[in-house]
């Protein structure tokens, strides 16, 4: 029972890892260009792309929480 707890929760600790990454540089590429973003008034397009990093996340976030418990 402990070799497949210990390799799930492994592998869900991974999963939420590299879902985690495209967050923060989405973050960061939009900081650095976010005068460009609103000049061409692409704020909205951003902040949905940002919603569909964190959504994706969220699928491994949650059961790597409840793994711990």
């Amino acid at each position: 029972m402990k070799r497949y707890y210990v390799a799930s929760t492994r592998q869900l600790r991974r999963l939420e890892n590299v879902t985690r990454s495209p967050i923060f540089n989405h973050f960061s590429e939009t900081l650095s260009g976010v005068s460009t973003i609103r000049a061409f008034r692409a704020e909205a397009r951003f902040v949905e792309r940002m919603q569909e990093h964190i959504d994706e996340n969220l699928v491994y976030f949650y059961p790597n929480s409840i793994s711990y418990r």
